[in-house]
């Protein structure tokens, strides 16, 4: 598999349309009725694969970015739970990849570019979990996401952490 360019976009529909010459596009938008079946099979790979399944993988989070507003809670908290093994992961090697002078240059360029992957996803997820508990009316059950093994044992309070309107602050 030759490596692709990642390139972050300034809105996430650019991932659609077709880029330059070796640049990353989303290939399949997954319906919502797929979505299950499809985070199936990303936890699947992560289990069997590791983090590098991103670059296999991405277009299924990406697609609940997309339908974020049509996709039930458990969908967007399974994705939210499968980005962050996924960035953990990827962290825990990142300092060795970067630093390792006889890793051949398009293994760099794969980590690295699974690490802009995952990461640009977790930054968007999060913004619209926030974004979505800021809207007036919004409910939900509060749910805890661990980040141990990422800085120590940082764990992040979907209700309170997301923005003032919500926690109080």
């Amino acid at each position: 598999m030759s490596p692709l360019e990642f390139c972050i976009p300034m809105f996430p529909a650019e991932l659609l349309k077709a880029g330059g010459i070796g640049q990353y596009v989303v290939q399949e938008l997954v319906s919502v009725k797929q979505l299950g079946s499809h985070l199936h099979s990303f936890r699947a790979a992560l289990k069997s694969q590791g983090p590098l399944c991103i670059l296999e993988h991405f277009d299924t989070p990406y697609s609940v970015l997309h339908h974020f507003q049509t996709v039930d809670q458990a969908v967007k908290t399974e994705t939210l739970d499968l980005l962050v093994k996924v960035v953990s992961g990827l962290a825990v090697s990142l300092a060795t990849v970067l630093s390792s002078p006889s890793l051949p240059a398009a293994d760099r360029k794969q980590q690295q570019t699974a690490v802009k992957m995952a990461v640009f996803l977790l930054c968007r997820l999060v913004e619209s979990l926030e974004s979505a508990a800021c809207l007036p009316g919004y409910v939900t059950a509060p749910s805890k996401v661990s980040l141990s093994g990422v800085g120590g044992g940082v764990c992040l309070d979907s209700v309170s952490m997301c923005c003032p309107c919500v926690s109080g602050q």
